[in-house]
C-alpha cells in the first residue's frame, strides 16, 4: 500500500556544502546557533534535538560520542567528528550542568518544561532554515531532509545498506524508494 502523505525533500549535498561555508556575520548569535545545531546533527549521524539537548560533556569518550541513551541513531557510540567538536568547543562558555550545548538553559525544569524550551528552539531553529532558503535560493531545509540527505550520502559512500537500517531504520527505507522512482541515483557498492 502506498502512503499519499507528502515526502519530506532532501537537502542537496551542494546545498549542505554552502550551509558549513556560508558567511556567519549575516546571522545574529541565535541564528548561528540554530545552524549550528542542524551542522552538528548532521556531522554526528543525525542526532535528534530532543536527544542531543540531554548529552552531556561525559559522553564524549576520545573521539567517541556515547549515543546509547538516544533514541536515534541506533548505536552505542558514533565517531565524534572533529566539526561537531568545534561547534561544542564553540559554545562550551554557555553550558552549564556539563552539557554537551546549551539548549536546556541552566535552570531546573520539569519534563514539561524541557519539552517545551526543545519545541519552541525547534520551531525558531526553522525560522532561520527559512532564511537561510532565501538567501541561498535553495530547496526547503528540514531535519528531515538533512537526515535523508546524510543516509543517501552514506549509501553513495558505498556503506552498506544493511548496516544503514540497523542505524537509521526506515529511513533508508525511504531513500531507497527515492532511489526506486528515480529521483536519486546511487553508487551500491
Amino acid at each position: 500500500m502506498e502512503s499519499n502523505a507528502p515526502k519530506t525533500p532532501m537537502v542537496s549535498q551542494e546545498t549542505m556544502s554552502r550551509l558549513e561555508t556560508i558567511d556567519r556575520k549575516l546571522f545574529s548569535l541565535k541564528e548561528l546557533f540554530h545552524l549550528d545545531l542542524l551542522l552538528f546533527s548532521y556531522y554526528e549521524a543525525e542526532i535528534s534535538m530532543a536527544d542531543l539537548a540531554y548529552m552531556k560533556m561525559s559522553d564524549i569518550d576520545g573521539d567517541r560520542l556515547n549515543c546509547k541513551d538516544c533514541s536515534y541513531p541506533n548505536a552505542d557510540s558514533i565517531p565524534f567528528e572533529k566539526e561537531a567538536r568545534e561547534i561544542v568547543s564553540r559554545y562550551k562558555h554557555l553550558t552549564d550542568n556539563g552539557h554537551l550545548l546549551p539548549i536546556l538553559g541552566s535552570k531546573r525544569l520539569t519534563k514539561k518544561q524541557e519539552y517545551g524550551c526543545i519545541k519552541r528552539l525547534t520551531k525558531q531553529a526553522n525560522y532561520t532554515f527559512r532564511k537561510i532558503e532565501k538567501m541561498l535560493e535553495c530547496e526547503r531545509i528540514t531535519w528531515r531532509g538533512v537526515r535523508l540527505t546524510f543516509v543517501g550520502k552514506q549509501l553513495e559512500d558505498g556503506v552498506s545498506p544493511v548496516a544503514l537500517y540497523a542505524f537509521f531504520g526506515s529511513t533508508v527505507l525511504d531513500i531507497f524508494e527515492r532511489y526506486k522512482q528515480g529521483s536519486m541515483v546511487l553508487r551500491v557498492i
